[in-house]
């Protein structure tokens, strides 16, 4: 592991009033900080110091003064550099659902996956669209509909405004709004057939064929954290994922940790 590599892309989060909050995120700096240090010389200590910074970023996560986005890029740093991949992943994860196009995140992100001992079929650059898809699938329910509605009203406006003025822009400005309210007229349906995801955060699990020990295992050999899945199913503390090679199986509720 290098973890000066992640150390160019640490994000410091946004100055916030609550003197607590900014308590906590400093300190959380100088564990960072005096973890990179001790990797250069002393690297055995260094883990430790790294892992409190994580838990201290993790505290934060969360505070709604607080840009999430950043907060979970230094807690992925920091669990990163503490040598738990499945942490990592979950918060970067995380950071993405608010910063989906930061490049800096997409490259800690595939550092961070091309460490996992697992072989699975490669996660794809879904491209723009699929963002933006994604992007209003995770709208909040008034937002949605608050822009829903927005949208809308540009949309029959500007046709009212053409009829009484044909020098204003025409077949560009009609297809940019037709495809906006489109776009905006499948959120509901979105937000229906969302599939919830999770990341494996257990140092490794063995997936079963049903929802209890007793069960024969489904896959050959386990699944190690940071190993990432859609959920099929639940059932009390067990839930059915399915990998991106279309392999599905039952694991502990405890060994995961849903986005």
């Amino acid at each position: 592991m290098k973890p000066t590599l992640l150390s160019l892309f640490l994000l410091g989060v946004s100055w916030v009033s609550a003197e607590s909050v900014t308590d906590i995120i400093g300190h959380a700096d100088r564990l960072f900080q005096q973890g990179h240090e001790q990797s250069m010389g002393d690297p055995v200590e260094a883990p430790a110091s790294y892992r409190e910074a994580a838990e201290l970023y993790t505290l934060v996560c969360e505070d709604p003064e607080v840009d999430p986005g950043r907060a979970h890029i230094n807690a992925g740093n920091a669990w990163f550099s503490a040598g738990l991949l499945g942490e990592a992943v979950f918060h970067y994860r995380k950071a993405e659902q608010h910063r989906p196009w930061d490049p800096n995140l997409r490259h800690n992100l595939r550092l961070v996956r091309n460490q996992s001992p697992d072989i699975f079929a490669p996660r794809d650059d879904p491209g723009a669209f699929a963002r933006v898809l994604d992007a209003v699938q995770r709208l909040p329910r008034g937002a949605g509909l608050l822009l829903y509605g927005l949208v809308h009203l540009a949309c029959w406006g500007y046709l009212a405004a053409r009829r009484f003025n044909r020098d204003l822009p025409g077949f560009t400005w009609a297809v940019s709004l037709a495809v906006a309210c489109g776009l905006l007229s499948l959120w509901p349906i979105l937000q229906q057939v969302q599939q919830h995801e999770g990341v494996v955060i257990a140092e490794e699990v063995m997936p079963r064929q049903g929802d209890h020990e007793v069960y024969p295992a489904a896959f050959s050999s386990p699944v190690h954290a940071g190993m990432e899945f859609k959920v099929l199913e639940m059932r009390q503390d067990w839930l059915r994922l399915r990998l991106s090679t279309g392999d599905s199986g039952w694991v502990p509720l405890a060994a995961v940790r849903f986005l």
